[in-house]
């Protein structure tokens, strides 16, 4: 019964043994379930992206509807080689990835590549990180502009973004 259990929660094949806390006896996972993680996703990617989305394909006519079909397959394809990759860590190295992680994606890149696979990935992060922090300036700049019209857009950029600047200090 526990072999097949085992089974059941491997991908690769390798684990040797459950981990306490993370299943139940009777083999059910303790964590989020698969839904409610995919809605946390979801809710958290699409924000910006998804208000822009109207202006994207107005500007790209036609060719953008089968553009966004295969952007949508790609990163759905993505993130779940990202979940099976995490989940061979968890099999092979318990002892490290067992209880949560702060940075996955270097997690994976170090395991994969080393120390330079750790750093090309804190790059992508930090790069995503900045572009997706320059659309929501951007995004709030041009709904304060209309009301406030003595900046220019640019400026407001600047003037938000010292604003909030003190809040992610905390």
């Amino acid at each position: 019964m526990e072999e097949e259990v085992e089974r059941k929660l491997s991908i690769s094949g390798s684990i040797r043994s459950l981990i306490p806390g993370l299943v139940t006896a009777d083999g059910k996972s303790t964590g989020m379930t698969w839904p409610m993680t995919a809605f946390f996703l979801v809710a958290q990617m699409a924000g910006a992206g998804f208000l822009s989305l109207p202006m994207a394909l107005n500007n790209t006519g036609w060719l953008g509807v089968p553009m966004m079909i295969v952007f949508c397959a790609a990163v759905g394809l993505s993130g779940t080689r990202l979940g099976h990759c995490w989940v061979i860590l968890e099999e092979r190295w318990p002892e490290h990835y067992a209880t949560h992680s702060r940075q996955p994606y270097m997690e994976i890149a170090y395991r994969a590549f080393g120390n330079i696979g750790r750093s090309v990935a804190m790059g992508c992060v930090i790069i995503t990180l900045l572009g997706g922090t320059t659309v929501y300036l951007i995004l709030v700049a041009q709904l304060v502009n209309p009301l406030l019209s003595q900046l220019s857009i640019c400026e407001w950029i600047l003037v938000i973004g010292a604003i909030l600047l003190p809040f992610t200090w905390l």
